[in-house]
């Protein structure tokens, strides 16, 4: 079973936020995922949430013997490890090699500011550079198209530049407080675990290549369509399988005639989490919405 280790740094909410989110998305391929906040109360935040998802505390400044502990409690029988660590802690080389995949992101201005900065490195760097710790991708949040820009133009394919960024080619929703609050409590409306479904297929593919210059919805499909190694036949099942549960939930919220982007109710979810039990695959003359390519 493929089992991938993903960290959020931030420092503001959007860390344990998109951690929740990504749990979300996660829960449609039926498996066990366990979300670590760091600074939270034992125990915090894990009611309500799906199924197969625990949530554990670490210390606010937890090293990378703390986290690799955690880690493997939370591994050892298969599970998947999300993590939302404080953004000054990125720079921990020991920290990061306990992850598959690192990203940086900030809901407010300055923060995303400062998680952008975090994201960068020096474009003359090797890759080889990066084989005991894995590099940190920038998440853009909502509002931030300039930041994204921003990064994007600083990737390695883009002009000479002294530094470059990775940056996921996707942007947070904009949350309104009370949708914050709710995500929290782990509800969540039908665009919220739609983005979760993307952010965990994005997650998933910078984990096989967490040194990639640039990733892209073709490099999705290419991922999906190799099934030649074991390696890469896990992560195309897990990725055929977010990109069926992703049509199925559009199915779901058309037939029922919900709109997608409707509040949940308090203490309710608009939709469930985990979304049908088989993904089947509806019938479609176009690609579903985002970056998530259908497999043929």
């Amino acid at each position: 079973m493929l089992v991938t280790k993903i960290a959020f740094f931030s420092d503001d909410d959007a860390g344990a936020l998109c951690g929740r989110m990504l749990c979300l998305g996660l829960s449609a391929l039926h498996g066990d995922t366990t979300l670590a906040l760091a600074g939270a109360a034992p125990a915090a935040g894990g009611a309500g949430a799906p199924g197969g998802t625990s949530v554990v505390a670490l210390a606010p400044n937890a090293n990378a013997f703390e986290v690799e502990r955690a880690a493997r409690a939370a591994t050892t029988l298969g599970g998947d490890f999300v993590a939302a660590l404080p953004l000054t802690s990125v720079r921990d080389r020991a920290l990061r090699n306990q992850f598959d995949a690192v990203v940086t992101v900030g809901f407010q201005e300055a923060s995303a500011s400062r998680a952008l900065r975090a994201a960068r490195y020096l474009a003359a760097e090797d890759a080889g550079a990066f084989a005991a710790a894995p590099p940190a991708w920038f998440l853009a949040g909502p509002g931030q198209s300039e930041l994204r820009t921003r990064a994007q133009l600083a990737s390695a394919v883009g002009p000479r530049l002294p530094f470059a960024t990775r940056a996921l080619p996707m942007a947070l929703p904009w949350l309104s407080p009370a949708e914050r609050r709710r995500l929290a409590a782990w509800e969540a409306d039908a665009t919220v675990i739609r983005m979760g479904m993307l952010l965990a297929a994005l997650a998933l593919c910078v984990a096989a290549d967490p040194g990639a210059r640039r990733l892209e919805a073709a490099d999705l499909a290419t991922l999906m369509a190799a099934r030649t190694l074991p390696a890469e036949l896990a992560l195309s099942d897990r990725l055929v399988g977010l990109a069926n549960a992703y049509e199925e939930l559009d199915a779901a919220v058309e037939a029922m005639g919900w709109p997608r982007h409707a509040a949940c109710a308090p203490g309710r979810r608009a939709l469930p989490a985990r979304v049908g039990a088989t993904h089947a695959r509806r019938s479609s003359d176009g690609e579903p919405a985002g970056i998530m390519p259908r497999r043929a």
